[in-house]
């Protein structure tokens, strides 16, 4: 149990390693919906937000996007890529699509890999757009020339086509032990939504910032709440709780196991000692020192431990052989005597003469024996009272036979 924990932990360790794409120290995620009647143009109402909140004290960068990393949801869409669409019956490739504000790859801490990266002028009259995610660029244009190709996703048959502007490193937006999905970015201003995730990078603790968030939005309209707060260092690290919840479990019972093991050594050594309590006070008198006693009974107990660890760590289940039963009774009973057996009298097998009838066994008498005094078992004779009465088998008169201990 204990090598196994320390493989499971060992794992999650490596795991807590995986550079999931962001820097999540010091990022503020909060969930912001938009009511549709009161805001007809979400796209405008976040760029005076964001305005507001980069002019904050300790806000390094504030960006918008629809779903920040290790958040709910996931928006999906089929994708074709110019001059490599699929044929009839072929399966049609499918892609994340994220509209983000020009600020999101700074916010979140994500490097751009070749291009750009979105500004203010890729809005609504600009032409279309997108960054897609190092992962889908080495699927496509392995040569590394994804920058100016075109995409289109979602309706592909009406949509517009999409420049590729820029390459941005891959992101697990959904687990650190899940695979990195394709990702297509477009400007926020060309696919506006009204349910968005605010990221906000700061140079203090995330908390202290959230009451001057709630003060800019409710100065711009004091209806639209502002909800679902979190720092993305505790998104990702709810995303692990399970595995860390098992392994201090198994922690746990791995720590307990290892108690009750040293308990029960330390019970067989003290054992151990209490009977050679006589014979260590005679190696003192003869001038032993107690430290090499001591040694002494370390040894001991290290040759009752070591074999068994050993044994468990290199032995896999099931590979010791089993031996034939053997009762303690038995092994007592053949110490002070042996069995009787009389000679065969039948004749050869290659005899032709028929063997003659077997004589009647001859009765079996009984009287008590010694099983401690070696004499039982050589000789019929009643030993004394110095040993432990039992019963043995007397041969007939006629044979020299031995006898054996039935108790």
């Amino acid at each position: 149990m204990l090598a196994a924990t320390g493989l499971l932990i060992e794992s999650f360790r490596h795991l807590l390693a995986v550079d999931p794409g962001f820097r999540a120290e010091n990022v503020l995620a909060a969930r912001l919906s938009l009511p549709y009647d009161r805001h007809p143009d979400p796209a405008a109402f976040h760029d005076r937000l964001l305005e507001r909140l980069r002019l904050l004290p300790g806000v390094e960068a504030a960006a918008i996007t629809q779903t920040a990393p290790f958040g709910r949801g996931d928006h999906q869409h089929e994708f074709v890529v110019e001059g490599r669409e699929p044929g009839p019956g072929e399966p049609i490739p499918v892609a994340s699509i994220r509209p983000v504000s020009p600020d999101y790859f700074a916010a979140v801490g994500t490097r751009l890999l070749a291009g750009r990266v979105f500004t203010a002028g890729d809005g609504a009259a600009a032409p279309p757009v997108a960054v897609v995610d190092q992962s889908l660029a080495r699927r496509y244009w392995p040569d590394g020339e994804a920058v100016g190709r075109r995409i289109r996703h979602g309706d592909v048959a009406n949509n517009p086509w999409l420049t590729i502007v820029g390459v941005a490193a891959p992101i697990k937006h959904r687990g650190l032990d899940g695979p990195t999905a394709p990702y297509i970015y477009r400007p926020h201003g060309q696919d506006p939504r009204w349910g968005v995730d605010l990221v906000v990078r700061t140079a203090q603790p995330p908390a202290a910032i959230v009451p001057l968030l709630r003060s800019e939005l409710r100065a711009l309209d004091p209806t639209v709440p502002l909800y679902d707060l979190r720092s993305l260092e505790d998104a990702v690290g709810r995303s692990v709780s399970t595995r860390r919840l098992t392994n201090q479990l198994l922690a746990g019972f791995a720590a307990a196991a290892l108690v009750l093991a040293a308990l029960g050594i330390y019970g067989v050594v003290a054992l151990a000692v209490a009977g050679r309590r006589h014979e260590f006070g005679i190696r003192i008198a003869l001038g032993a020192v107690p430290a090499a006693v001591a040694r002494l009974v370390l040894y001991h107990g290290l040759r009752l431990a070591l074999p068994g660890v050993l044994l468990a760590c290199s032995a896999p289940p099931g590979s010791a052989g089993s031996s034939p039963p053997c009762s303690s009774r038995s092994r007592r009973s053949s110490r002070a005597c042996s069995r009787w057996s009389p000679p065969s009298s039948s004749p050869p097998r290659s005899s032709p003469a028929p063997s003659p009838p077997a004589a009647p066994p001859a009765p079996t008498r009984w009287r008590r024996c010694a099983r401690s005094d070696p004499r039982a078992s050589r000789s019929g004779h009643r030993v004394g009272p110095t040993g432990v009465a039992g019963l043995e088998a007397v041969a007939p008169e006629a044979e020299v036979g031995q006898v054996q201990l039935i108790l």
